[in-house]
């Protein structure tokens, strides 16, 4: 994000109308989960275990940077969603205490929500990590915001994330790793991205199938954002400027120490002390690979602006143990030339609905489907067990099992060819281009809890 010096010049008013009142009058518990106690008293609660975590944090450890016990993962909160904020706030206050979440975009277009959520989080953890994602930079929908453009919007979320204590540069925590406790390095490095129009390499759907939309139909960012010239997304240059940005973080990151030459190094070519580890993360996806093929998606043009090559090449050069990444809403776990993708999405409650097995990423967030079930996001690195084995997902499981195939572009899976079509009369029956071509369908290998909600989906469609 903009420095805070930066930051100055953008906000007259911007950042200022964001402040909430967190005394709201106790809503009731949904499906989703179970309220430990009401929302007011969570707020107060909040406040002090704030101030409570940030004096622990002064402490750290004897390196000067702060020890932690695990880290967490959570993508695409969405919190305007009254169900999906409750969600956030279930959250037990006391077991996260030691330890850090990284929240990777997509919490709200509205500032004080954005807020009331990262508030809400940074009272249960000890440090919270942050990325905007799309949604954080609109402008078109929130004219009480104060924000003129998106990069002002950028700047006020800056401001935003300073006065909430949550981290938006790159900083190294401590953890105890081995048999003999030894402390070593733990990196985490946030990354703003922006989608670039060169991303999506792939050959586009067979031109027989019609009424198909393009991007600038689909995509709201189009619509919603608002770019100071010469920035246009539609050119690369807004993705090109945001990762610009990431270099100029690094002057500052809050480091102690040599700790600044370690990170410039790490970035420059991911060179790194050896048991170092190094968690990175963006809003957007650093390779295609991490997506569904355009056949499989309702709306094919979506992969033109999930990516970024910029951001493609940082990942590249950092070589980090795990990226994680939002945006898509589908969970995601693969390993691609040896860096670990994790995508931890909450999506939206009506996708949940209709289907979990594909955005559900091992055990998250199975407080949707089980009532009984604690509230946790995905958990990333643990100092008594090091990095968790192979979450089950459904399309990470789909290209475990079977290779990514983008030149095969004519036949399409029944939920995508229903949308959209075909001229038996001229090309032949439309059933002979319908289906998974003996491939099992990707939902399928989401976790196993997960299949449950996917079968009344099915049956509502009946």
């Amino acid at each position: 994000m903009l420095g805070l010096a930066r930051a100055a010049r953008f906000l007259p008013q911007c950042a200022a109308r964001t402040e909430v009142t967190l005394n709201r009058s106790c809503r009731p518990t949904t499906s989703l989960v179970r309220c430990h106690r009401g929302p007011a008293e969570r707020a107060r609660a909040g406040v002090i275990s704030v101030l409570g975590n940030m004096a622990d944090q002064l402490e750290g450890s004897p390196s000067g940077a702060q020890s932690v016990e695990k880290l967490w993962a959570m993508s695409d909160l969405h919190t305007d969603a009254k169900e999906n904020l409750d969600f956030i706030e279930s959250l037990s206050p006391l077991a996260f205490r030691s330890d850090a979440l990284i929240v990777a975009g997509d919490v709200s277009d509205d500032l004080s929500i954005v807020r009331l959520t990262l508030r809400s989080l940074r009272s249960k953890f000890a440090r919270v990590f942050f990325v905007p994602g799309n949604h954080e930079l609109w402008v078109g929908r929130r004219r009480s915001d104060g924000c003129g453009d998106s990069l002002q919007k950028l700047a006020a979320l800056e401001q935003l994330c300073a006065e909430e204590g949550i981290d938006a540069h790159p900083s190294r925590l401590v953890v105890s790793s081995g048999q003999a406790n030894a402390e070593v390095s733990l990196w985490v490095i946030p990354l703003l991205s922006w989608h670039s129009p060169g991303f999506d390499t792939e050959p586009e759907i067979d031109s027989r199938w019609m009424g198909m939309p393009i991007a600038d139909q689909v995509c709201s960012d189009y619509f919603q954002c608002k770019w100071p010239p010469p920035l246009n997304q539609q050119d690369g240059s807004v993705s090109d400027r945001l990762d610009s940005m990431n270099d100029e973080r690094l002057s500052e990151a809050p480091c102690a120490g040599d700790d600044r030459e370690k990170l410039a190094a790490l970035f420059e070519s991911g060179t790194r002390e050896s048991g170092d580890i190094v968690v990175s993360f963006s809003h957007f996806l650093p390779r295609i690979e991490l997506t569904p093929e355009k056949r499989y998606l309702y709306f094919p043009c979506l992969n033109k602006f999930v990516g970024s090559l910029a951001l493609g090449a940082r990942v590249s050069r950092l070589r980090p143990d795990i990226h994680v990444f939002g945006h898509t809403h589908f969970g995601w776990d693969q390993d691609l030339d040896g860096v670990r993708y994790l995508s931890p999405p909450v999506g939206y409650p009506r996708e949940r609905s209709m289907r979990m097995s594909t955005i559900a990423i091992g055990g998250f967030p199975e407080a949707a489907e089980q009532q009984e079930q604690a509230t946790e996001p995905v958990l990333v690195w643990s100092a008594s067990a090091g990095f968790p084995g192979k979450y089950p997902a459904g399309w990470s499981g789909f290209y475990q099992q079977y290779l990514r195939e983008p030149h095969q572009a004519l036949v399409l899976p029944d939920y995508v060819a229903d949308r959209y079509q075909w001229d038996e009369k001229r090309h032949g029956p439309k059933a002979a281009v319908t289906g998974w071509q003996g491939k099992t369908p990707a939902w399928r290998f989401g976790p196993e809890w997960s299949q449950a909600s996917r079968l009344r989906a099915l049956d509502r469609s009946r």
